[in-house]
């Protein structure tokens, strides 16, 4: 068995004329929910054996913001450029290349893309996945390679 979670980067700045979308950093209050969220994570005791997330800044400034409260480490943090703009298909490309040493994944991207992956990995339609949103999937496999659509099952959700 494998673990995945799927996580919506934090709520980010205002769109503006000035600032391309990729370089949108995190509201205020999108890193306090990401920092509260992952304070509430430590406490489980949950691990993650690695973090990929996508090189946007709000995205990646989660990732920082996750990692320095949830008390994961930071070398364990890597981002892939395919995850910004990702459809469903290239996220689920992404999982199937993950080393089979790593037992447990988390990614880090963008609406519509991860709430779509979640309900193709389920099976069905599911909530939108909010801003500093986590999914906890179950995936029954062995190798990260085995991984279908419709097999995977939700086991924790975590919005704020």
């Amino acid at each position: 068995m494998k673990y995945l979670y799927v996580m919506r980067h934090g709520a980010a700045v205002g769109y503006s004329f000035d600032l391309d979308d990729y370089d949108r950093g995190l509201s205020e209050s999108g890193s306090k929910k990401v920092r509260e969220v992952a304070q509430r994570f430590a406490q489980k005791a949950e691990i993650i054996d690695l973090l990929v997330s996508s090189p946007a800044r709000r995205a990646f400034d989660t990732a920082k913001l996750w990692t320095l409260h949830s008390g994961m480490a930071v070398q364990t943090v890597q981002t892939d450029s395919k995850i910004y703009r990702a459809k469903p298909k290239d996220l689920l490309k992404l999982i199937t290349s993950i080393d089979e040493g790593v037992g447990s994944l988390m990614l880090i991207g963008h609406n519509p893309a991860i709430t779509d992956l979640v309900s193709d990995l389920v099976g069905g339609r599911t909530t939108s996945i909010p801003t500093s949103g986590i999914v906890r999937l179950l995936l029954p496999i062995v190798n990260w390679c085995e991984v279908e659509c419709e097999k995977a099952q939700i086991v924790g959700v975590e919005f704020t």
